[in-house]
């Protein structure tokens, strides 16, 4: 069988840029994989050589009518993210951060044991970010792009690797 990868990521270009640049990589190599992320990412994808899938998403700043919304976002964005997981049984998962991946990450989580799904974090801050943080105890491995120190248990220095960034492929002739 065929391995799937999905990565999960949104927001921002530091986010996205990288998981384009790492689907397109394992897409050029004959590997199926397709990215989940929020609509504020349209502006980064127009490279993209694979399926996307939308979520809704929403961080948990303001005031409290918006923190409603953004609750409401965020279970709309954990349903989309629990029926694509559902439907598309990834066999790898990769999330490169921001607060659009965190739906897909919880649904990852719950069907972890179902289809056994290997969980992965890719950082590419100098910083932890707080989604990548909430789910360093259950993942398989934390790659970075800078070599941080992670303050937790040994078990997670062990599984911690330094990769940078995934880089687009240029093609340049000599």
């Amino acid at each position: 069988m065929k391995k799937k990868y999905l990565l999960c990521t949104g927001g921002t270009g530091g986010h996205v840029i990288p998981a384009i640049n790492f689907a397109n990589y394992l897409i050029d190599k004959n590997i199926n994989c397709e990215i989940i992320l929020d609509k504020r990412s349209k502006k980064y994808i127009h490279n993209f050589n694979g399926r996307l899938h939308f979520i809704n998403s929403s961080n948990l700043t303001g005031s409290n009518f918006t923190k409603f919304f953004g609750i409401f976002n965020l279970l709309i964005g954990f349903i989309q993210s629990f029926c694509i997981i559902l439907f598309y049984k990834p066999n790898v998962v990769i999330s490169f951060g921001s607060y659009a991946s965190f739906a897909p990450m919880i649904s990852c989580v719950l069907l972890k044991s179902i289809y056994k799904i290997n969980t992965y974090i890719h950082e590419q801050n100098s910083i932890l970010g707080r989604t990548n943080k909430l789910f360093l105890r259950v993942i398989n491995k934390l790659f970075l792009n800078f070599d941080i120190k992670i303050k937790t248990n040994k078990k997670l220095i062990n599984k911690t690797f330094v990769v940078g960034t995934p880089e687009k492929k240029n093609n340049v002739s000599n």
